[in-house]
C-alpha cells in the first residue's frame, strides 16, 4: 500500500521504523509499524493496528532516546462513493522500550479520547528539546485541522495552546494528507 513516514534511528542507522499506511482503498493487508534493526534487510510489525481499516501514518523517535518512539495511527478508507477518514483507530501510541510493548495515551494525559470522529494525526518532538512535543490532529470527516497539542514533559501531559481552534481554515480541507 503507503508508507506514511519512515525515520532512521540517528544512534544507531541500522535501526529504522516505518509507519505503514496500508491500501487506501482495501481494508487489512499490512498497515502498522513496523521495524528493521538491519538496515532494511528484514522487517518486523511492531505495532500491529486496532482494526483493519487503520494503519501508521505518523512516527518520530525522541531525540534524547532512541528508545522512545512515537507513532500516529489513522483510520481510513476510500471507495468509490464513500471516503472514511476519521475512526477509533486513530490515535497516538508510544513505546519507551524499542517497540516491545505500545501504549495509547488518552484523556488521563489531556489528548481527546479517541472516537469515530478522530482523523490524521500528525506528530514531532522539538529537535532541539527531546522533552518538547507536538500533535495536530485533522479531526472531522473533511478533513479540516482542529485540535493542537503540545507537551513539555515528553509526553507525560499534553495541553491545547490558545487559539488551537482557530486551525481549522489553516490548510484548507487536506489535513489528512499534508498534516
Amino acid at each position: 500500500g503507503t508508507i506514511g513516514r519512515r525515520v532512521i534511528d540517528p544512534t544507531d542507522p541500522q535501526r529504522i521504523w516505518v509507519a505503514v499506511s496500508g491500501n487506501l482503498f482495501v481494508p487489512g493487508g499490512q498497515r502498522g509499524v513496523y521495524l528493521s534493526t538491519d538496515g532494511g534487510d528484514s522487517w518486523q510489525r511492531s505495532l500491529k493496528p486496532p482494526n483493519r481499516t487503520t494503519g501508521g501514518v505518523d512516527i518520530t523517535i525522541d531525540p534524547g532516546d532512541s528508545d522512545h518512539v512515537i507513532a500516529s495511527m489513522w483510520d481510513h478508507l476510500r471507495q468509490p462513493d464513500d471516503r472514511q477518514y476519521t475512526g477509533v483507530g486513530s490515535g497516538i501510541w508510544e513505546t519507551h522500550n524499542g517497540g516491545t510493548t505500545w501504549t495509547r495515551p488518552g484523556t488521563a494525559q489531556g489528548l481527546p479520547a479517541s472516537s469515530a470522529d478522530t482523523g490524521r494525526i500528525g506528530i514531532a518532538f522539538a529537535p532541539s528539546d527531546s522533552d518538547r512535543m507536538y500533535a495536530i490532529y485533522a479531526n472531522d470527516a473533511s478533513g479540516a485541522f482542529q485540535n493542537c497539542f503540545t507537551s513539555d514533559d515528553n509526553g507525560a501531559s499534553w495541553t491545547r495552546p490558545a487559539g488551537a481552534g482557530s486551525l481549522g481554515g489553516s490548510q484548507s480541507t487536506y489535513g489528512w494528507w499534508f498534516g
